[in-house]
């Protein structure tokens, strides 16, 4: 396995990452602060995954973290799905590129053999030996991991090669009634629609599928027994409602409409342009009548003694009662 030795002077977080996008086209960043990259690429055996390259906030001081999205057995990555190689567990922030580790990975993943790689089949989880040699066959043609692209024509993915190359595959065990039959059978089951489908309802019958229909059956057919079991009471129920709407509700809603009422005559009466409609009244009523008592004393009605204490006090009601009515107005605005 090559190791990648970097050199160089130290990058910051920018430049690292602008080198890496730079220098594999396939990279794309999966948040704004381009702290999560994904690298799309595909195995020897055609399947796709991706590799997802992760940078902690005080990168490139801290090491950077590198999985992959689909199940793999590796030498180099761990249950978790993380790579760990020397490269990427001993990273010098004044050395190391992120661009060199990322490449390494991929080709790692791309260009593996056998000692220290296995795919873990969807199907059965189980690998496939015969593909396992043909990697190693196909690995010194792998390009680069940054420009891989998906298989054409040109360069098949192994399991064509098979079919062009007539290699026999292994039968699906998923189905074990097909297993007993030959090519000649199967050829007749493809064209006799009736033995086909006689085939099919023996497969389903054997099937969990079949079980997993008959139990949500059952589920539903209880659900709906249940239901039923309940119509009575709701039947029950309804009367009850019917009953406390043609009377309960009736003096109940007379009742509340009642001190609705009050209670909108109440704060009507308490408003605040009509407190202080008020209290500008009170004030011109207490002005007024310390004029009164002016018009008296010029009358020579009362002695100054009288006109003075009165006219005072009238005076100072209203205006106490002004300030309150400003302050009021000033309030509300």
């Amino acid at each position: 396995m090559h190791v990648s030795t970097p050199s160089g002077a130290a990058q910051g977080r920018g430049p690292q990452v602008t080198d890496l996008l730079s220098r594999i086209i396939s990279c794309r960043p999966l948040n704004r602060d381009q702290s999560l990259f994904e690298i799309p690429l595909w195995l020897p055996d055609g399947r796709s995954t991706a590799v997802r390259i992760t940078l902690p906030p005080s990168f490139p001081q801290a090491q950077p973290s590198i999985a992959v999205t689909s199940p793999l057995r590796h030498a180099n990555v761990k249950a978790s799905g993380h790579l760990s190689f020397p490269s990427l567990d001993f990273w010098d922030p004044q050395s190391s590129k992120l661009a060199d580790i990322v490449e390494e990975a991929c080709s790692m993943l791309s260009s593996p053999s056998d000692d220290d790689w296995q795919l873990i089949s969807a199907a059965s989880g189980s690998s496939n030996p015969s593909s396992l040699h043909q990697r190693d066959s196909q690995s010194t043609q792998q390009q680069p991991p940054h420009t891989q692209q998906r298989p054409t024509s040109r360069s098949a993915s192994p399991a064509k090669q098979q079919q062009q190359t007539g290699t026999a595959t292994n039968s699906p065990q998923d189905f074990p009634e097909l297993a007993s039959l030959s090519n000649e059978a199967l050829a007749a089951l493809l064209l006799d629609d009736a033995k086909y489908r006689s085939l099919v309802s023996k497969v389903l019958s054997n099937s969990s599928a079949t079980q997993v229909q008959d139990s949500v059956r059952k589920g539903i057919i209880d659900m709906a027994n249940s239901n039923l079991e309940k119509e009575q009471l709701i039947s029950e129920v309804k009367n009850h409602i019917a009953i406390v709407r043609s009377s309960e509700y009736a003096a109940a809603k007379e009742q509340f409409d009642s001190r609705l009422q009050r209670q909108s005559a109440a704060l009507a009466k308490l408003k605040p342009d009509v407190l202080i409609a008020k209290l500008a009244k009170a004030s011109r009523e207490a002005d007024d009548q310390a004029e009164a008592l002016y018009d008296e004393y010029i009358a020579s009605s009362t002695t100054i003694e009288i006109f003075i204490a009165s006219y005072c006090k009238k005076k100072t009601v209203a205006h106490a009662r002004n300030l309150k009515s400003t302050a009021a107005l000033q309030t509300l605005r």
